[in-house]
Order: structure tokens, then sequence, then C-alpha cells
């Protein structure tokens, strides 16, 4: 059951945004033979950031980096995508809770008769569309049965993953959070439910130069 706003020929401002925190320096990459700046280490034929992005486009959702360390690099690197929406946060050493608050702001002052937004990490390069598709059509559909609004999160075999959903009813009591703080905690002590998609992608991210190595495809 495809949502109203997952439709890409709806107008920019009317479709559901993507949080992708993408501040941090990432020092666990650092001294690999891969690089240090994870967002735009190489997969593929492009760059680790643009398979998340590009699975945001996919379903139709907006894609909304926020950027802090090397921020003006990263921005200049993305500034093609269509429909990218970008904020920089210059606290972005306080933690990425931070970053998701900031975007979340963000995501809600586009986008101000929305629900909710999504969060999905930059260094999650095998994350299926169909995730972010499933748990719109999930939140859209529990509206409709006039049910409470509660974050979703896809899941494996069990396993929870990314991206989440998050409604907007949640950021007043985010307001409080240290930035350094883990946002999933911060879930599990409200309302919560997932929905299970059976695709290990919603769980694999690249921390460290032995996971990329690991991860990436050969040439």
């Amino acid at each position: 059951m495809a949502a109203m706003d997952t439709r890409s020929d709806l107008p920019e401002h009317e479709k559901t945004l993507c949080v992708i925190p993408a501040a941090g320096r990432s020092s666990r990459m650092e001294g690999g033979a891969s690089g240090d700046f994870k967002p735009l280490l190489a997969w593929k034929d492009k760059r680790l950031i643009d398979a998340v992005l590009e699975c945001c486009l996919q379903a139709g959702v907006r894609p909304l980096v926020v950027s802090g360390y090397r921020g003006a690099e990263l921005e200049a690197a993305l500034s093609g995508y269509p429909g990218l929406a970008t904020i920089r946060n210059d606290a972005w050493e306080a933690g990425m809770l931070g970053s998701i608050r900031l975007g979340a702001k963000e995501a809600l002052r586009i986008d101000p008769r929305g629900d909710g937004f999504f969060v999905a990490p930059a260094d999650m390069p095998l994350l299926p569309a169909r995730a972010l598709s499933a748990l719109l059509a999930e939140a859209r559909g529990r509206k409709s049965a006039g049910e409470q609004a509660v974050a979703l999160f896809p899941s494996a075999e069990g396993e929870l993953g990314h991206p989440v959903w998050i409604p907007y009813s949640f950021l007043p009591d985010m307001e409080g959070l240290a930035p350094d703080g883990r946002l999933r905690a911060f879930i599990m002590g409200r309302s919560w439910a997932s929905v299970e998609l059976g695709d290990r992608g919603i769980l694999l991210d690249i921390d460290t130069p032995d996971a990329y190595a690991n991860a990436c495809p050969p040439p």
C-alpha cells in the first residue's frame, strides 16, 4: 500500500524526510587504508553515502543530511542530488543525538504537516528502499485506524535495525536529551513497534576499516 507522500511526483516540500546524520569524525575509520572521511568512501561505482541517499530517493523519501566535520566538503560533494536538504551542525563534537535532533527540527520546519520522519545512518549502504516504504505504510495504516503514533523499526529475524520512523510528537521529549545520548534507549522508553522484513541490510553498518574492507564489493 503506497502512502500518498511517497510518490516521486509530489513537490519536494510534501515528501516525508529522512534525517541522515553524517556530522561526526568517524575516528574509528582513521588510519585505515580506505581513508578517514567515511561518507565519501568508495562504494561500488559511487560513495558510501550515495547508497543511503539513493535508497531514500527510490522510496520517494526526501533525504536530509546533517553535516558537521568537513561539512563544506560533504555538502559540495552532494550538491547535485535532486531534492537533497542539508543542515550544518556546528556542535557535531557533542554527539550524534544532537545532530539527529537538529535534523528532526529542520525536517518539521520543511514539512510542518507531516506525521514523522525517518533516521538512517550514513554508513549503512545495504539499506533497502522497501524498509522505508514498509515503515511508512505501517505508520499510515495505524493513523487511518485511529491508533496511537509509535516509533517503528524494521527487523530481520527479530533483530531491530534501521531506518527508524519517529513521530513528530516525540520531539518535545527529545529536547531534553543530552547530545551524546542514545536514540534507541530514548525510543525504547516510549511506544514502539517493529515490522519484519527479513533483510539483513538493515543491520550492516560500516564502523571500522575492517568492516569496510569486508563489506566493500570487489572492483
